[in-house]
């Protein structure tokens, strides 16, 4: 059901699960997934206590965060390291939910690449600025502070996900044109090539409008990609578009 065509290319879909399902639902989740023709444009970053489960699948596994201590003697830290050695490809690095320091942020996406860890790298607006001239300002800096010591060619294996923090957790996401605008801002000044996703209260309602955005390449979704029909039927608008 979710599959393209070879020449058409994929919108990139990220399910944030963080700490919503239990065991029990986990399985269930998997489940039905496995009863679905999912491509590994689709990336599912389970809380890291299930990862083991998701290993192996026809979608791309993700973890939500990665420690910087690179110390095997530490409790309850799972370091790069064994990152790695799972294949997990994915890592979101700098969600709202996490966000610290900047230059922590930095040193986590070149921890990410020197491992073979591609990088969800979430940026965002704290609160609503009105001046859309200032938000790209912010964005800039941002973003600037985040991939110092980056190469072009480490920016192939960074995917940018566009989270303003004012419209996590509301019933609507952000409008298409200020999403439209902040995308192509970021594509004019860092790369054209990079992909650039949105987040922030993405749910089956707002999908059908989300879609229409043309310079979007995906879609980073969190308390609605825990809910199986409803994440799937998300997917199935996004592939449909």
């Amino acid at each position: 059901m979710f599959l393209k065509e070879v020449f058409m290319e994929s919108k990139i879909i990220v399910a944030n699960h963080k700490g919503y399902l239990n065991y029990n639902e986990v399985n269930n989740y998997i489940k039905v997934l496995d009863n679905k023709k999912l491509t590994n444009d689709i990336i599912i970053c389970p809380s890291n206590i299930y990862l083991p489960l998701f290993l192996n699948k026809s979608y791309a596994l993700g973890i939500q965060d990665i420690s910087l201590i690179e110390s095997k003697n530490i409790t309850g830290e799972i370091n790069i390291e064994q990152i790695s050695n799972m294949h997990i490809k994915y890592s979101i690095i700098g969600h709202n939910d996490r966000r610290m320091y900047f230059t922590v942020i930095n040193k986590k996406i070149i921890e990410c690449l020197k491992n073979n860890i591609n990088v969800i790298l979430c940026i965002g607006e704290m609160e609503k600025i009105n001046d859309i001239m200032n938000v790209q300002k912010y964005i800039e800096n941002q973003l600037r502070e985040c991939l110092v010591n980056i190469s072009s060619n480490d920016l192939k294996r960074i995917i940018i996900a566009y989270e303003p923090n004012w419209s996590i957790g509301n019933l609507d996401a952000a409008p298409n044109e200020y999403i439209s605008n902040i995308v192509s801002f970021i594509k004019s000044n860092f790369n054209q090539k990079i992909k650039v996703l949105y987040g922030g209260s993405i749910n089956y309602s707002n999908i059908k409008r989300l879609v229409n955005i043309s310079n979007l390449d995906g879609f980073l979704i969190g308390e609605a990609s825990t809910r199986c029909e409803e994440f799937l039927n998300i997917i199935e608008v996004v592939v449909n578009q």
